[in-house]
């Protein structure tokens, strides 16, 4: 629900998807968490047995899942977990305040999930939602109120070729000049703007 008290376009309550499972409208629900790069980690359940079982249980995941790097490969070095005590695994908590339509997949719904220890039965401190709990709670201690939104771009297709064009036509690429200089092994693509009084679009 909003501010207003109006429902949130693609939000569902448990009823509503249930409904949706009914009529074969929703066939997988997204239990996800957000790792520390921001990306969506978790699993796809069937809607039905996300209905009978995931709702009331949860779900598991391995905790190396919040000490690896961008490849997905476990660093050494955290405490939270590592290869000298042995990976386990987290609980993940849906929050049913964030089930909605994933409009963007076919038949499918997403619910986004807090990270709790299976050892104490508590948050995971250093799961990033957890983080964020705690940094909202420290915001409102002091007598602040925390919004959020997010910023979308939309490129048309047409300004895409036009950008394109333009790169082709003004610009040298210089990965050749670069590697003579010895920057051996690292991929780079670099662009110089040719002498002319023309305006050139830059792409980045």
């Amino acid at each position: 629900m909003s501010e207003s008290g109006q429902p949130v376009r693609g939000m569902l309550t448990v009823e509503e998807l249930r409904a949706l499972v009914g009529k074969e409208m929703i066939e997988t629900v997204i239990v996800g968490f957000t790792d520390h790069y921001g990306r969506l980690a978790g699993k796809r359940y069937d809607a039905e047995m996300f209905l009978d079982d995931t709702i009331s249980h949860g779900a598991h995941g391995c905790d190396y899942l919040l000490t690896t790097d961008m490849e997905m490969e476990p660093v050494r070095g955290y405490k939270f977990a590592n290869w000298e005590l042995g990976y386990g695994d987290f609980h993940l908590v849906p929050d049913m305040r964030t089930l909605r339509i994933a409009s963007w997949l076919d038949k499918t719904a997403l619910v986004l999930c807090d990270v709790q220890s299976e050892k104490a039965d508590e948050p995971v401190s250093v799961a990033p939602r957890s983080i964020l709990r705690k940094q909202l709670a420290a915001a409102q201690g002091l007598g602040f109120e925390s919004y959020a939104a997010s910023e979308l771009e939309h490129v048309p297709d047409e300004q895409i070729e036009i950008d394109v064009e333009l790169t082709e036509r003004h610009f040298i690429d210089l990965s050749d000049r670069l590697h003579d200089s010895g920057m051996n092994g690292i991929v780079v693509q670099a662009w110089e703007r040719e002498s002319q009084r023309s305006s050139v679009r830059m792409l980045h």
